[in-house]
């Protein structure tokens, strides 16, 4: 199997090992905040913490998903030396509005303890505190999102998913211990976070001298450089280049090739390799738009072995380009390698803000529904929505962990116009999020009513709705990480579309399904906005962007989990009744048959692939 898929599937393993490790962590810090602050004041630091999260997200602006793509894609066409201008770019706008709305929060405190608050005097506390934290959330999030764009899925991992949340509850235990209050609780949630961004920020630096003394066309430096010594930044030996011929052993090009590692003596499992395209100019062949594949290899290469025989030039790009270019890159004037700083703004932030509008949308879209039943319905039967529509969305670990890892790769395979491997790694992609998320949606639908139990017996009301809310994820996770695919595509204005569609759909379904169906009709809203929006980006990354879904393989998984997790659940419950006993026999039955039938089906689904992987 080819190397982009086992590097795929090395990050995917270590995003979903993150991601668990920061939903366990966060369980535990709501565990430990709410035994330390009492029930009052537990829901005051939440709603602080909640609204952090959503002024951190609003003020990346969107640069986030930008530099991931952007770093990736740049990485891809051999512009290494826009890197420094892109970061530049991306952290000075973010950092000053960071500062700015810190500033406004800080001031407004009692104003926004008021609206969200109910003007209590610890949440004027809390804001006080945590707003001059909020100067540095957005850039932190920058930072994490650059190492991934620069191929570092394990530094992205340990700062944000482990390391960050890991220590949250246990600085919160250890000011518990001491004696202090809930100031200092948002204290010590709120130190992580700078921490994280100290070292975010200096694994990108190390990330960006690496690739910068790797890169024949790099801006020169002072000090010693890698002809020199004969290494790159951090020890390694520099990648296949001799400082007499520049790039000296060319690459096999094709999947195969462009994430192999060179040989460096070892492997880091978390980095994401991408080599320079071999193309004497950018966006000449085989670049997102069309045109014919990268020299050196032919379109049916597919995951197969890549010619070799083509030499990769190692020097500047020729500057006549064809005037009928349409790259990003040709924009602007480039001088050295490098693009304007006009040129380079405009590509980054021609992306990032749409997508930074998108993103408030979003969460808009999460925030609607919740908001919409607590002013039309009881408050009840609000709490039993919003308790329901929460513990869906937990699901959702193995996408968000896939995402992680194939976001990067999919950006600097369309840069090179790989569309063929772009459609396979997606697709065995979408093959592992069903497999792995199926089987925990149909088992809520199924057994909603037990399942509710653990929150307590008023709560069973919500079983229908649970089970129309998890039947309907089912069809989002079909899709996998398509919303991924488009934005890597470039297409941040098409999601942006996508996301106002969304929102007006989830209004329009919430007002006329709410008053007449109750809880039934806030979760059939909710199915059909997510519905609606996860079919919108499959059509234009189908039809627009070219690209296809490849569903055979998710669709023999989704097939095989509805026979062991809907069928046979469903007969387990209608014999021996929704209760513990029934579950866990359920269970029992539904993965011994499931998990056999997944290992029938390893090679096609290339789950060996994924299981050799920690190797």
């Amino acid at each position: 199997m080819t190397a982009a898929l086992k590097e795929f599937a090395r990050g995917g393993m270590i995003g979903l090992a993150g991601s668990i490790v920061a939903a366990v962590a966060g369980f535990a810090l709501t565990v430990t905040v709410a035994r330390v602050l009492g029930p009052a004041g537990a829901g005051v630091f939440f709603v602080v913490v909640a609204l952090i999260a959503i002024l951190t997200e609003v003020t990346e602006l969107g640069a986030d998903t930008g530099l991931v793509r952007l770093t990736a894609r740049f990485r891809a066409l051999n512009r290494v030396a826009d890197l420094r201008r892109v970061f530049a770019v991306a952290f000075i706008p973010v950092g000053v509005i960071s500062f700015l709305v810190a500033a406004l929060l800080y001031g407004f405190a009692p104003w926004v303890a008021g609206v969200f608050a109910g003007g209590q005097a610890d949440a004027v506390l809390l804001l006080h505190i945590a707003a001059p934290f909020l100067a540095v959330a957005a850039a932190r999030n920058l930072a994490l999102a650059g190492t991934r764009g620069l191929g570092s899925v394990t530094a992205y991992t340990l700062i944000g998913n482990v390391a960050m949340p890991a220590l949250r509850p246990l600085l919160v235990l250890a000011v518990f211990a001491l004696g202090y209050g809930a100031g200092a609780v948002m204290l010590a949630w709120s130190i992580p976070g700078v921490l994280a961004f100290l070292a975010a920020a200096f694994v990108l630096r190390r990330l960006l001298l690496r690739r910068e003394h790797a890169d024949p066309t790099a801006p020169p430096r002072t000090g010693p450089t890698p002809e020199d010594s004969g290494t790159a930044s951090g020890g390694e030996p520099a990648t296949g280049r001799t400082p007499s011929t520049g790039w000296g052993k060319t690459p096999q090009l094709g999947l195969a090739s462009n994430h192999t590692r060179p040989a460096t003596g070892h492997t880091d499992p978390g980095v994401v390799p991408c080599e320079p395209r071999n193309s004497s100019t950018p966006g000449d062949s085989g670049t997102a738009s069309g045109g014919e594949p990268p020299t050196g290899r032919t379109a049916s290469t597919g995951w197969g072995k890549a010619p070799a025989g083509r030499t990769t030039p190692a020097v500047n790009p020729p500057s006549h380009a064809s005037p009928s270019a349409t790259e990003p890159e040709r924009s602007g004037t480039a001088t050295g390698g490098r693009t304007s700083w006009g040129a380079t703004a405009r590509e980054f932030w021609g992306f990032a803000g749409p997508r930074g509008v998108a993103s408030v949308l979003e969460i808009a879209i999460v925030q609607v529904g919740v908001l919409l039943a607590g002013a039309m319905l009881t408050s009840h039967d609000a709490g039993i929505y919003a308790t329901a529509s929460r513990f869906v969305t937990t699901g959702t670990l193995v996408l968000a962990a896939t995402r992680i890892a194939i976001a990067p790769q999919i950006s600097a395979m369309l840069a090179r116009g790989e569309r063929a491997e772009a459609q396979r790694l997606n697709a065995v992609a979408t093959g592992w999020v069903v497999a792995a998320s199926w089987p925990l949606y149909l088992s809520l639908a199924v057994f909603g009513p037990f399942v509710l139990t653990l929150f307590g017996e008023d709560f069973t009301g919500g079983a229908v709705p649970l089970a129309i809310l998890a039947l309907g994820m089912l069809g989002v996770l079909a899709a996998g990480n398509v919303q991924t695919v488009l934005l890597m595509g470039g297409k941040s204005s098409w999601s942006l579309l996508n996301k106002v569609v969304a929102l007006t759909v989830c209004v329009a379904a919430h007002l006329i399904l709410l008053p007449a169906y109750g809880l039934i009709g806030a979760a059939v809203a909710w199915a059909i906005t997510m519905l609606v929006d996860t079919a919108l980006a499959a059509v234009q990354v189908r039809m627009l962007l070219g690209l296809r879904l490849g569903l055979r393989g998710p669709a023999v998984a989704a097939l095989w989990a509805l026979l062991w997790f809907g069928g046979a659940g469903l007969v387990v419950r209608s014999v021996l009744g929704a209760n513990a006993g029934s579950f866990a026999l359920y269970l029992l039955v539904a993965c011994a048959g499931y998990g056999f039938a997944l290992w029938r089906l390893r090679a096609r689904l290339h789950l060996d692939v994924l299981l050799r992987s920690h190797r």
